[in-house]
């Protein structure tokens, strides 16, 4: 099909992320588009930008079987030992849900979110505030949080943590945490009240054998990004 033509001369195009009738659209029977789903060229961009800052490697694989949450719980945990696959589930569950509902998606590495939260306490920080940061990752519509409880253990990490995990989870955020650790290591490592969040508001899925397919794909959104761009464009 004609990318400048519509898949119904006669029907209206409603873009599956925004719900809005406009001429400007993307459709595809590819798999850059998945069959049947119509996006406007903006909100398309914005869903593959998203979907960039998911690291490469995890993209360009797939899980041997998908995790899946169970309505009405917002959060997905995926739990088990390194190396296993839980960032590639992870990523494979970010993405099909972006697509497949219309959700601008993000990716964060636990450990780098606190580090960059921690950087704003710098005197000569003249960047975004701490109050900033949260407030963005709070509202971000769909959120991936991976490798929870990689990070270095402190009062600062907790608090930040319950708070972000928290107000999602209040909110009913659609969100995504990878660990290497079980809910009650978790709840000693770092705290029972983050645990008990996971499990309130979580589908809890521990992955007891590797779980990551051999072949490699074509993620959807293309390859490559530059991180300068990324960090002055990114919702997060």
């Amino acid at each position: 099909m004609n990318m400048s033509e519509p898949p119904s001369a006669k029907g209206n195009i409603i873009c599956r992320c925004c719900g809005k009738i406009e001429h400007q659209y993307t459709y595809s029977s590819e798999r850059l588009v998945p069959p049947g789903k119509v996006f406007h060229l903006d909100c398309w961009g914005g869903i593959c930008y998203g979907l960039r800052t998911i690291p490469l490697i995890y993209r360009k694989l797939r899980p041997i079987v998908p995790a899946r949450g169970e309505e009405p719980k917002p959060f997905v945990v995926i739990l088990g030992e390194a190396g296993i696959g839980k960032s590639v589930a992870a990523a494979e569950l970010l993405e099909y849900h972006a697509v497949e509902n219309g959700i601008v998606p993000a990716w964060l590495n636990v450990p780098k979110l606190l580090l960059r939260i921690r950087g704003t306490f710098d005197d000569k920080h003249r960047g975004e505030t701490e109050e900033q940061i949260i407030k963005k990752v709070v509202r971000t519509p769909f959120l991936c949080l991976d490798d929870l409880a990689a990070e270095k253990v402190s009062d600062f990490s907790v608090s930040e943590l319950y708070l972000i995990l928290n107000q999602r989870g209040e909110n009913g955020e659609r969100t995504i945490i990878t660990s290497n650790l079980s809910l009650d290591a978790i709840a000693q490592k770092l705290d029972d009240r983050i645990a008990s969040r996971l499990e309130r508001y979580g589908t809890v899925i521990r992955l007891a054998k590797p779980n990551v397919q051999p072949q490699q794909i074509k993620p959807i959104g293309g390859e490559s990004f530059h991180e300068m761009e990324l960090r002055d464009r990114s919702c997060i």
